[in-house]
């Protein structure tokens, strides 16, 4: 099969017609491929006389269709609010492009005259409940581009050619998720994407329209530069004698004959129907179709180059309206991505070139275990309008088994109670078809449950559960996709837990932790041998992972994953620091026994600071696969698979290792053969010769397989002769010629048929190394027994694998016998270690032991006799019998780290060694890998069944919790909250529930009972008494009814006061302040009385500093003080110390509050941006507003020690706005030269609501600016204009800013002039609403943000503005 791309090089005289439109359009999200920026040079046209350029679209029977260039004026689609393209609406842009733009010169003459009037167009329907139900044809001569008509010429004229902003006028309505006011536009920001804009907007016109046929008959076209298929289309429609009598010249004609004679007709490119660009070699097999329709035979030489290599010539001779097929085979080429010219040679001119890339990859084979190979890619089937099958068949091409994805509770339960797997059933059941292990992610709240409006809170379903509604629901919609979905083992809970981004409005490790708890609880009911991952932090929240193996919560996890983002970092300089924490907490400290992984990573190949090379991606993927191997990691997906856009200057576009179009980044070949060399393997350690060479080792089949690179410069690799026989592969599987020496740089390379001892080479180093590792961690924790322990194996190792000789089979076995019998000696239990510390040692030592048992999968090894018990599973249920035993003697008893052990063996057995056995594929490994994993997995279950007999029983009957929503403490207040409490025991409970503080006071007390299986709540009433600190953490205990402890939940407690108090921003300058406010809100359930105490700046006297004030609850109070004295300082700043309590004398709120003016006063001459160096003494007499100000906003020593927190001051003039903001900044970050992310690192926001309207949306008079320090330089970018062709970078940028290091401040001056600020009005007295902000950045991305006021940040809401005042 064959797939064909038309390389159309004339217009032909063939007549086109649009079809008949489905009745409305939907703006369109995924761009079309075809979309160029530029308009190709052959459609151009001009006419003599004018220099506006034209597009010619099409030749049909109405006319030869034509496109503007250039875009003509701003205007709004209908001042009226209506999306319909109305030709008899006086207010409507179709009027408007009709009568007054032809008026007004835009178009030439001979273009004008020549318009076809009497064209009948077609536009799609509106809305429902719009002006245009419909389709509807109106008569008209010039128009827009209809939504149908933008997709039917893409890639015949230019996207954005020289248009700014955001985007251009078309004519169709959005009928589809619109609104009857909602017009459509070509959207510039993402290049083959539609946009819904309001109506009332004002935006760039691109008009189209239809020539008359007889057009170039009239008409004298300018041949400098002329398309050649407008050229095509002059000469397939006039003769020579019309050309001339037209008045072009003799060698004008000649002109368009002899280009005419250059072209070659009707050329296509044909290739094998592949998805992207990704071809085996035997796939390799092109073809070239043309002909020429001109008069004569006609010769041609076809060159064929790849990579500016010439490969091959053929002479091919052209006989007019033949046909000719030539084939071009490249199945010699390179594995990598490669540029294929075509070029067709007329003697030493060339007459035509076409180019393509293509992707050569290794071809995909099955292999042993290849589907147990955890490693492969993050997806993102689980959204709308991203991946599909294409991408089944793609990563199937790839050889990629492992997947990892999610879909939204919303999309499975739509329907409170109702539960559908119609979403899901579009992509897991074909994955499993394809042999694509699935990591299934549950995430994200369900509105049904939550409550929440996604119309009016952004991102809703990302708040975390905070109910014992929203917890149930999650747990009974991740139970209902594993019963399911049978073949999925892992799921994964949540995404990215740890922060605000998917947790809002913050995170809570004891929610998310309770969570997984009735989720595993669910989940395991329905499918006990499922593998509940939890986790998926990011590198630098130890304190969550703490919390989630703490107590009972160990028990609810059987894997945790980490995202490790370090880019653009090496992986050699960073991902070791970013992972070795979170390893080394859970396995030597938190229990072990967890397989541990990474579940995203990547490098974005963006424009950009933090963008990295294409190539450096290659390298960089291939690298963190093998650093997740010497962490022991045991599934790893990279983030992501296909990047999710096409704009080279966003990040979240620009992930994957294959692009939007499917067609390949280097990343997706070396990844490839990565995991096709490495599956099945084993890794068995690293080499260690230098600081900057690293040799790592695995098994593949038997055989020993090196992956070695260098940090630094190329060095060679010199190992002593073990590599004369070797054969070496790049990182993308194309062999490289080398002795036993090769060189060695900083992309990997594939080593095979190395000398065998050098496979115990590598195996004694990494063993040594973990043993001093594991002596060094433990040096004051292990018993000395376990040290003394280590250190006669670490003596037995460097005997048994003595210089990379290779030791007897039977030695091996036998050391591995003697090692497990002398551990099992051990004495286990030991006062001051706890049963997690205890159950790490045991772990540690174990690995010590699977990497000697690994050895043994070596193919000189014809299958060890190793002794173990041959039927797990009657192991496994003697062992559970003697727990259950145990486990009796405490209400819902379980031994939480004996049974982790049990499920790490059942990972041993019935992941690898029992589909070892069914695997279809024979290899050298085969009986090895069963004999040695069924070993492994009774050399556990001895060890668990040690470790039982120390091990405390724990209750695991219980869950209890406090709820988020419940966990708001109020001081010196009554509170009441409701503990959430699950006997999931066959017995009724009856016994207490115990809230302690963190040094072990008794908060509350209280008796509780619930029947068995059941769950509910518990109310609670208690007073707390003391002004603790926000967020004091608890411990929540429950007991048996003789005082046994059965349960303990940290809790994590928001303490507040009953009242908060703001002091109010003054309303007139100094001179005129006769009063200051305070306002006092009453964050209670309870009407609040007391008083409020103030004590005003030096210099200044009021005539009273304390009064009384009463408040109802949930209401605010305002207390006015009268001045009868004050003082100026310079710059305007003043502090008042503000006390309130309640009537009982109680602290309720107080603090040091700085008096905000949102006040302008007039600049006294103007202010130039050039010369400002960050003097700032002519703005002593300005008025300042506060971001960020330190808690004590009079002590400047505070202000310079601030991460960030800023001052910023207004003035004005007829011309001008200006604006200063002093920011104190420890560190200044930028990475973003210019664009709409500049918030992203450090910079500042301007925010204008002109008219004061106070609409909780913008409008038509509202401002959104920022401005930056960049390495570029001073940068701005303008968010919302009223008018839209302004709004994108600043191109005048009215800013200067200065930093100053050595004092950690950068100062911005801004001058806003009234002609970009037009709909203001720059005069005395005129009141508007404005708002500031900031960002900061210390290291990489934005990390704080504080506004004057809400409604720029977090939402854009004017009604949250300040109202400001231009003074003199």
């Amino acid at each position: 099969m064959k797939k064909l791309i038309a390389v159309v090089l004339a217009m032909g005289i063939l007549f086109s017609e649009l079809s008949a439109m489905a009745a409305m359009v939907d703006r369109t999200m995924t761009p079309y491929p075809a979309f160029a920026e530029k308009t190709p040079a052959k459609n151009i046209f001009k006419i003599v006389g004018s220099d506006e350029e034209f597009i010619l679209l099409d030749n049909t029977k109405d006319g030869y269709f034509v496109l503007t260039k250039g875009v003509y004026g701003s205007k709004p689609f209908d001042p009226d609010n209506t999306h319909k393209f109305d030709v008899e609406d006086t207010n409507n842009v179709a009027y408007y492009l009709n009568h007054e733009f032809k008026e007004e010169g835009y178009l030439p003459k001979g273009i004008l005259d020549n318009i076809n009037e009497q064209k009948e167009w077609l536009t799609e329907a509106g809305t429902a409940d719009g002006p245009c139900p419909t389709d509807f044809k109106q008569v008209f001569g010039i128009g827009l581009l209809s939504q149908s008509e933008w997709e039917k010429y893409a890639g015949s004229f230019g996207g954005k050619d020289d248009i700014t902003g955001n985007g251009w006028w078309l004519r169709s309505p959005r009928g589809i998720s619109g609104a009857k006011n909602i017009a459509l536009m070509a959207y510039l920001p993402i290049l083959g994407t539609t946009m819904g804009w309001d109506a009332f907007a004002a935006l760039p016109l691109r008009p189209c329209f239809y020539l008359n046929k007889d057009f170039f008959t009239k008409v004298k076209l300018q041949t400098g530069g002329l398309g050649s298929n407008v050229k095509k289309a002059v000469l397939s429609n006039v003769s020579a004698e019309q050309l001339a009598a037209l008045g072009y010249t003799e060698k004008e004609i000649n002109d368009l004959n002899d280009n005419a004679i250059d072209l070659i007709e009707d050329f296509s490119f044909s290739h094998p129907e592949v998805i992207g660009n990704f071809y085996f070699k035997n796939e390799l097999k092109f073809g070239v179709e043309m002909s020429i329709s001109w008069r004569e035979r006609k010769k041609y030489v076809l060159r064929t180059e790849v990579d500016g290599v010439r490969k091959s010539e053929q002479t091919v001779m052209l006989t007019p309206n033949h046909r000719v097929t030539i084939p071009i085979e490249l199945m010699d080429s390179a594995y990598g991505i490669h540029n294929l010219s075509i070029k067709i040679m007329d003697g030493e001119r060339l007459a035509k070139e076409f180019n393509y890339t293509y992707a050569v990859i290794t071809q995909t084979k099955e292999q042993f275990m290849d589907w147990y190979n955890h490693r492969g890619f993050s997806i993102h089937y689980g959204q709308e309008n991203n991946s599909n099958s294409r991408d089944t068949e793609l990563l199937k091409k790839l050889g990629v088994t492992s997947l990892r994805d999610g879909v939204d509770w919303a999309k499975i339960e739509r329907t409170k109670g109702v539960l559908s797997p119609e979403r899901s059933n579009q992509f897991i059941p074909e994955l499993k078809q394809n042999d694509i292990n699935l990591i299934l992610t549950l995430y994200f709240n369900n509105n049904l449950y939550s409550g929440l409006d996604a119309s009016k809170v952004a991102d809703s379903t990302k708040y975390g559960p905070k109910t014992k509604h929203e917890f149930e629901g999650f747990a009974n919609y991740g139970a209902f996709l594993a019963k399911n979905y049978p073949y999925i083992r892992i799921f994964q809970i949540w995404n990215e837990p740890f922060g605000n981004g998917f947790w809002k409005p913050d995170k809570s490790p004891e929610d998310y932790t309770y969570m997984m708890q009735l989720a595993a609880r669910e989940i395991w009911k329905e499918r006990p041998d499922a593998v509940i991952s939890g986790g998926s932090l990011g590198s630098s929240h130890i304190d969550f992972l703490e919390t989630m193996a703490a107590d009972d919560g160990y028990s609810y996890f059987d894997s945790v994953s980490y995202h490790v983002y370090i880019y653009p970092q090496l992986a050699d300089e960073r991902y070791e620091e970013a992972t070795i924490d979170f390893v080394n907490k859970m396995n030597m400290e938190l229990g072990g026994w967890k397989p541990l992984g990474v579940t995203e990573t990547g490098w974005p190949t963006q424009l950009g600071e933090r963008g990295v090379t294409v190539e450096q991606q290659a390298i960089e993927t291939v690298k963190q696969y093998v650093h997740s191997a010497i962490q022991g990691l045991k599934y790893n997906t990279i983030y992501d698979f296909r990047n999710d856009g096409r704009d080279i200057n966003n990040r979240e576009h620009n992930f994957g290792v294959v692009d939007k179009d499917f067609n390949a980044k280097p990343a997706a070949i070396s990844s490839k053969y990565h995991l096709e060399m490495t599956a099945g393997a084993v890794y068995i350690g690293s080499l260690h010769l230098n600081d900057t060479i690293e040799l790592h080792g695995y098994l593949k089949d038997g055989k020993l397989l090196l992956i070695a690179w260098t940090k630094g410069e190329n060095e060679i690799l010199d190992l002593d002769g073990a590599l004369k026989n070797a054969c070496y592969t790049d990182m993308y599987g194309n062999s490289v010629q080398y002795g036993a020496q090769p060189v060695l740089g900083e992309k990997p390379m594939y080593i095979q048929n190395a000398a065998e001892g050098l496979i115990f080479r590598i195996a004694a180093d990494e063993i040594m190394r973990d043993m001093d590792a594991f002596s060094e961690f433990y040096r004051d924790k292990a018993s000395a027994a376990e040290l003394e322990f280590v250190k006669s194996q670490k003596e037995k190792i460097a005997v048994l694998l003595a210089d990379g000789t290779v030791p007897d089979e039977s030695a091996i076995v036998a050391y591995l016998e003697n090692f497990y019998q002398e551990m099992s000696a051990l004495p286990i239990k030991r006062s001051g270690s706890s049963d997690a510390a205890l159950s790490s040692e045991m772990y540690m030592l174990h690995l010590m032991g699977e990497n000697v048992a690994d050895l043994l999968l070596w193919q000189g090894y014809r299958g060890a006799e190793l002794p173990y018990r041959k039927n797990f599973y009657a192991a496994k249920e003697e062992l559970f019998s003697q727990m259950r035993q145990g486990e009796k003697q405490v209400v819902g008893g379980r031994y939480r780290y004996t049974n982790a052990m049990v499920k790490f063996a059942e990972l041993y057995y019935i992941n690898e060694a029992e589909s070892a056995v069914k695997d279809s594929l024979d290899s050298p490994m085969k009986q090895s890998f069963i004999t040695v994993r069924s070993y492994l997995a009774d050399k556990v279950l001895q060890i668990a069944e040690n470790f039982r007999t120390v091990e405390s029983i724990s209750s695991d009957n219980f869950l209890v919790q406090i709820p988020t929503s419940q966990r708001n403490f109020y001081n010196f207040a009554e509170n009441t909250v409701e503990i959430s409490l699950y006997n999931f025991g066959e017995k009724d409970y009856s016994g207490k529930v115990v809230l302690e503080d963190s040094d072990g006071g008794v908060v509350f007390e209280s008796a509780a009972q619930m029947q068995a299986g059941n769950s509910g709540v518990l109310p609670v009433t208690f007073e707390l008494r003391n002004n603790t600190a926000d967020g004091t953490k608890y411990m929540l205990k429950l007991y048996d009814s003789e005082g046994g402890l059965l349960k303990s939940s940290p809790i994590t407690a928001k303490i507040q006061n009953r009242a908060t108090m703001r002091l109010k921003e003054a309303e007139t300058k100094l001179e005129q302040l006769n009063s200051i406010t305070v306002e006092v809100n009453n964050t209670f359930n309870a009407g609040l009385k007391g008083t409020v105490q103030i004590t005003p700046p030096d210099g200044w006297s009021l005539a009273e500093t304390e009064q009384s004030f009463s408040v109802a609850e949930m209401k605010t109070a305002e207390v006015t003080f009268t001045v009868s004295g004050k003082s100026r300082t310079p710059f305007n700043q003043y502090a008042f110390d503000i006390t309130v309590r309640d009537d009982k004398g109680d602290l309720l709120a107080s603090g040091k509050k700085p008096l905000q003016f949102p006040i302008a006063v007039k600049a006294r001459a103007a202010i130039e941006t050039d010369a400002f160096q960050g003097n700032i003494d002519d703005w002593s007499d300005a008025y300042p507003v506060y971001l960020g100000a330190p808690e004590d906003p009079s002590d400047e020593e505070a202000w310079t020690q601030s991460n960030v927190a800023a001052r910023v001051y207004t003035k004005w003039d007829e011309e001008n706005l200006y604006v200063l903001y002093d920011v104190n900044d420890d560190a200044h970050h930028q990475g973003n030269n210019g664009g709409e992310r500049i918030w992203d690192g450090d910079s500042i926001q301007i925010s204008l609501d002109c008219g004061n309207e106070k609409t909780v949306n913008y409008d038509k008079n509202d401002y959104e600016l920022g401005f930056a320090k960049a390495e570029s330089g001073d940068i701005g970018y303008v968010w919302t204009h009223p008018d839209v062709t302004q709004t994108g970078v600043l191109e005048e940028c009215y800013i200067k800013i200065i930093r100053d290091d050595n004092n950690k401040r950068t100062r911005y001056l801004v001058r806003l002039p009234q002609t970009f600020i037009s709909a203001m009005q720059l005069k005395s007295g005129n009141i508007f609403g404005m708002n500031y902000a900031v960002h900061d950045a210390d290291l990489t991305t934005r990390e704080r943000m504080f506004e004057v006021t809400e409604g720029t940040i977090y939402s854009k809401n004017p009604s949250k503005y300040y109202n400001w005042r231009l003074e003199n």
